[in-house]
């Protein structure tokens, strides 16, 4: 990103931030802050010299003001040998390739740069990144040789001169002088010119990279690149929800303005009009009238009532007196408003200043958050290798601390109710989902639990799509009243009813064309048990895996494939095996496209995919409780993904109460979730333990 500060710049690196391939982390100036001190660290090709500059670039970067973090939260923290070995072997093949070209040891430094981007870039789990360095355009040439054509891009952002150095006196960084700040201005779009002139192929419009630019906005011509003037308020609104608008924003007033969205933009145009004196306006336009005309920016003052006015030597020496004294007490009412933010731009501003020698220690140990210890506990190793007092020791296992997971945990303990001749104590947990690109996602799991005119219901409810969660309350909430209204025996009010829910959701205000949920509902009545829909102990779930349900979807007139079968990059087949690309179901109509791409067969809701013959018409199976039987075990598939039936009656049954195995349960399906995909599904679990009533 070249151009100058103050120009959206920030606002665009946190909308690009939001996009799920593109990290756009706040830079540390690596290549402007580094080169004017290359000298220190002596002949580059030397390789323990050349080591000591990786560390220090690496402190340099690890000490941001804003930190560097990962999809996960944690703070990025680099290989320093692996980037001391990509830089050699980079600038080795570089030599190679361009052997009519000086690669001199200045190529370290970028390889550095680069490599330390590109490490960012996999920690975040993105597929390319973005600098958002403004004065990199000066070192276009070294960039280019570097890059070359195929890697190398730009956006280039302009705004009038007289806004920046407005905002720039109202900002703590940066210059606090008017000559200072807007001489700084014009050499930085000179470099961006040349960058223009020389390669304007490789410069892009930032919406050329936020979105498609719509129809009705002609195409950028020249320099023509203004943010706010064609950046969609949606993608603005939506930034300053995202995790790096929110993260520099409680760090500094400097980034403030990147939570408060479109209503912000709109009076940033031409702020200088109203608010900037004449004789200021008089100054900056003396220093960048050319430019500003060679931007197409008009001049208030300088050719229309004055002439531009001409600084002696002396002038210009008293100009970077006051501007030096501006920063000076710049520094010292930060260090009385803000004194974390001042002293995180000391600690990185120090890293320059150290002598070349290595920083860091190599025995250091990798960051971790292991915040916690284990407690001694009496109860046997079995028992203890389960998390049975989760969330405790959550942050071991995870990327969420302790109160993280608590904040996602809902338990609901000590019930019970009478089945006959039984006894059943049972207890609840639910814990939300941890998705690191949307981490308030909201939980998308619901569920039902309560004696009812005499029937104890015992329900799971897992929402899919955009309004999943909604769905999926909207079931719950529902369910009774619609099993109420029929007047049917039991197993076909229960039909009736999950069929009447899933009409009265499809005229609701939520959108189920493409979303809905699936629905565990068990129903105890006596001593006898029901259940319908989704995750049966005593049946197959309900996906094209199984034969009958794969002949139901086709009579339907339903396509059955992966997503890879459907696009061609897949031979046909129906050789699907559990834990690949699961068989969805399709329409057949691909002009009206690609939709709606079920892997589940039955579910309350789905509007798009009841022709195909996704159906809320629920499948039942009945069974009489015995005195063989000690519990009822429901779950959504954030239970049963990675654990098997009979492993998780297994973890069941080694704790005393229902609410202990609960616990055991999510805080182990929430290991293997974050073990095998760095990710959860929402959790949820209802355990019941089953004892004989002697007395009845």
């Amino acid at each position: 990103m070249v151009g100058s500060q103050r120009s959206g710049s920030n606002w665009l690196r946190t909308m690009l931030s939001e996009r799920e391939d593109l990290a756009g982390p706040h830079p540390p100036h690596i290549l402007r802050d580094f080169f004017p001190i290359l000298d220190k660290f002596g002949d580059l090709e030397d390789e323990s010299n050349l080591e000591i500059l990786v560390d220090h670039v690496c402190t340099f970067v690890e000490s941001n003001q804003v930190a560097w973090l990962d999809k996960h939260g944690r703070k990025v923290k680099f290989d320093r040998e692996r980037i001391l070995d990509v830089a050699i072997s980079t600038i080795d093949i570089l030599r190679t390739v361009h052997k009519d070209k000086d690669i001199n040891q200045k190529y370290y430094l970028i390889a550095i740069f680069d490599e330390i981007y590109n490490i960012n870039a996999i920690a975040c789990d993105k597929r390319t990144w973005i600098c958002k360095s403004m004065g990199n355009s000066q070192f276009h040439d070294m960039l280019l040789t570097y890059y070359g054509e195929e890697r190398l891009r730009y956006i280039y952002l302009v705004r009038d001169c007289r806004d920046v150095a407005l905002s720039f006196m109202r900002t703590p960084v940066g210059d606090c002088h008017y000559y200072a700040i807007i001489t700084k201005w014009t050499n930085l779009q000179r470099h961006a010119l040349h960058v223009l002139s020389v390669s304007e192929d490789l410069v892009h419009q930032a919406s050329d990279v936020l979105t498609t630019l719509p129809a009705q906005w002609p195409p950028a011509s020249g320099v023509e690149a203004r943010i706010g003037c064609y950046i969609e308020a949606r993608q603005i609104n939506g930034a300053k929800k995202g995790t790096g608008a929110k993260q520099a924003a409680v760090l500094s007033y400097q980034f403030q303005n990147l939570t408060r969205g479109e209503s912000f933009r709109k009076q940033q145009f031409q702020k200088w009009r109203s608010e900037m004196d004449d004789d200021d306006i008089h100054l900056i336009e003396s220093v960048a009238s050319e430019m500003m005309i060679r931007l197409g920016y008009e001049p208030h003052i300088v050719g229309v009532t004055k002439d531009a006015l001409v600084f002696s030597d002396e002038q210009i020496a008293n100009f970077k007196i006051l501007n030096e004294e501006g920063i000076k007490k710049m520094h010292a009412d930060l260090a009385v408003e803000n004194p974390e933010d001042l002293k995180r731009r000391l600690i990185q501003k120090a890293v320059l200043e150290r002598e070349a020698v290595m920083l860091s220690s190599k025995d250091e140990e990798k960051y971790n958050d292991l915040d916690e210890e284990d407690e001694d506990d009496e109860n046997d190793k079995v028992k203890k290798m389960y998390p049975y007092k989760w969330p405790k020791g959550a942050s071991k296992v995870g990327f969420l601390s302790v109160d993280q997971v608590t904040e996602r945990l809902q338990v609901k303990e000590g019930m019970s109710f009478v089945a006959g001749m039984y006894d059943v104590q049972y207890s609840v947990a639910m814990q939300r989902g941890y998705y690191p690109s949307d981490l308030d996602k909201p939980c998308q799991d619901s569920f039902l639990e309560g004696s009812f005119d005499g029937i104890q219901w015992l329900c799971v409810f897992d929402g899919h799509g955009s309004t999943g969660h909604n769905c999926a309350n909207y079931a719950r909430d529902n369910l009774i009243s619609s099993y109420e209204a029929n007047a049917l025996p039991c197993k076909k009010a229960l039909g009736s009813a999950l069929l009447d829910v899933n009409t009265s959701l499809h005229e609701s205000k939520i959108d189920d064309t493409n979303s809905g949920t699936t629905a565990l509902t068990v129903l105890i009545k006596d001593d006898k048990v029901g259940e319908a829909i989704r995750a049966k102990a005593l049946t197959n779930d309900q996906t094209p895996h199984r034969k009958d349900e794969l002949e139901r979807i086709r009579k339907a007139g339903g396509l059955v494939m992966t997503s890879e079968q459907y696009d061609g990059d897949e031979p046909m087949h129906e050789k699907w095996v559990d834990g690949d690309s699961p068989p969805r179901i399709w329409s057949p109509d691909r002009k009206a496209g690609k939709f709606p791409g079920c892997a589940f067969t039955r579910s309350i809701g789905d509007s798009n995919g009841e022709d195909l013959g996704v159906t809320a018409d629920a499948e039942f199976s009945e069974y009489t409780l015995s005195d063989g039987d000690i519990m009822i075990l429901i779950g959504s598939d954030g239970i049963f993904e990675f654990i098997s039936d009979i492993e998780a009656a297994n973890i069941a049954c080694l704790y005393d109460n229902p609410s202990e195995a609960c616990r055991a349960l999510v805080g182990e399906s929430y290991k293997r979730w974050i073990k095998r995909e760095e990710r959860t599904d929402d959790i949820t679990v209802i355990t019941g333990f089953i004892s004989k009533n002697f007395s009845s």
